[in-house]
């Protein structure tokens, strides 16, 4: 759906969270679960065992869930003003 999702050790960090956001010029979801990659994984093998999608799966178990990190609009505003300098050169 085009969601940047941050997952792993940096994402706990407050400051590396806004950063990404930053630099990517995007919202960020940090999910809930601390286990996203076997959460992830148990989510495939139940769909498959359904006869589901991983998706219908991930809805039913409330999965994609999580903080949503926006860029900083000083950040967003630095970016539109390097992309103008990079232009004029």
């Amino acid at each position: 759906d085009g969601r940047v999702v941050r997952v792993g050790g940096g994402a706990r960090s407050a400051g590396y969270r806004q950063r990404a956001a930053d630099l990517l010029g995007a919202t960020i979801t940090v999910p809930d679960s601390d286990e996203t990659v076997a959460t992830g994984a148990a989510a495939q093998a139940a769909a498959v065992h359904a006869g589901e999608t991983v998706a219908a799966v991930a809805e039913r178990w409330g999965l994609g869930a999580g903080e949503l990190v926006s860029p900083a609009r000083d950040a967003a505003e630095r970016r539109v003003a390097n992309a103008e300098a990079s232009a004029v050169v």
